[in-house]
């Protein structure tokens, strides 16, 4: 019985593989110097503005993880960027982040603590860092880590268009992430899904599109907030 199923998961993951190396390259629409500038100069404003208005949150949650020991208090994930140069996004230790000692004594100490900074999205606060520093933007694709790999093969050799998504900086959210498609892995069907979505999200950007995606995240954060209250 477990052979046949295995049988089947690997023809379906070679039918996905076949689909994607049949497929051409995406024809990346091209923003004006304008646009590029001006979603540059949003990112900053955006950021800097965001970073000023919950700074007593972001020290309250650096406080509160270095009284549980954990040190530093941000975890540094290398992570591929604009044009797949890799850089290291800045996020809150949690037991996701953490591994070791460290982990144990923060789960140990403080799990619903640990449990609402990753159900809210609080641990991701330091992320408006690495966009006022250029690493990122305030929307593009997830950043993805390097050498990910879909099986036993790399993403580039699996999606013929992998390499386009990284003609823009990642995103703290984006049109994959509201739609639902990212998730929290990479597995095969998640990264194909959101794939596809990067590779829309690429050909029809716009600055209007930015802020549709910006104010669904917006509410999206709301409601899950109003949940855990």
């Amino acid at each position: 019985m477990n052979s046949g199923k295995n049988i089947r998961t690997r023809t379906e993951r070679l039918s996905i593989f076949s689909h994607f190396r049949r497929r051409r390259e995406t024809k990346l629409s091209e923003p004006s110097g304008f646009e590029l500038r001006l979603k540059r100069i949003l990112d900053i404003v955006i950021s800097a503005i965001s970073i000023f208005l919950l700074l007593p949150a972001i020290a309250i949650i650096a406080l509160i993880i270095r009284i549980c020991a954990v040190k530093p208090v941000l975890a540094k994930q290398i992570m591929l960027g604009l044009y797949q140069k890799s850089f290291r996004r800045l996020l809150f230790h949690t037991n996701e982040t953490t591994t070791g000692a460290a982990a144990a004594d923060i789960g140990f100490r403080l799990p619903a603590f640990n449990h609402f900074l990753q159900q809210s999205g609080f641990d991701k606060l330091p992320q408006f860092f690495n966009v006022l520093i250029g690493n990122m933007s305030i929307v593009g694709p997830r950043p993805h880590p390097p050498e990910l790999r879909l099986g036993f093969h790399r993403c580039e050799i699996v999606i013929a268009e992998y390499r386009s998504r990284f003609h823009v900086r990642p995103g703290i959210t984006g049109l994959a992430q509201v739609s639902g498609t990212a998730g929290c892995d990479y597995n095969v069907a998640t990264v194909v899904a959101e794939v596809e979505m990067d590779l829309r999200y690429i050909r029809e950007r716009s600055l209007w599109l930015d802020m549709k995606i910006m104010a669904r995240k917006l509410v999206d954060e709301l409601f899950s907030l109003e949940k855990m209250l």
